[in-house]
């Protein structure tokens, strides 16, 4: 049998608990117990999700997304405000087609 190399929690890189359900829709990924506590996201899906999915202000989504862009912010090491910027620049840039 192959050993598999030990999961990587994919919102801050420390070492992952498990692999849960995101909040954010029909996807897993490895979280660490801190991560998973808060309900933080990976980073860049979150900011990726809510620039496609909501406005780009923090009015325009419902309070448990809310309570997830802070926990995420914080996990990444920014600010709640530095999060609502990378939306904003993420909702600029022209979709891309296949």
């Amino acid at each position: 049998m192959t050993d598999l190399p030990a999961l990587a929690c994919e919102v801050c890189g420390s070492p992952a608990a498990g692999v849960f359900s995101s909040s954010l829709g029909a996807i897993s990924f490895a979280y660490c117990a801190a991560c998973n506590a808060v309900g933080a996201e990976p980073y860049g899906l979150t900011v990726g999700y809510v620039a496609t999915c909501c406005d780009d202000t923090p009015d325009a989504v419902a309070e448990w997304l809310s309570d997830v862009v802070a926990a995420t912010a914080e996990r990444a090491g920014k600010t709640v405000a530095e999060f609502w910027a990378d939306v904003k620049a993420e909702a600029a840039k022209p979709m891309e087609t296949t």
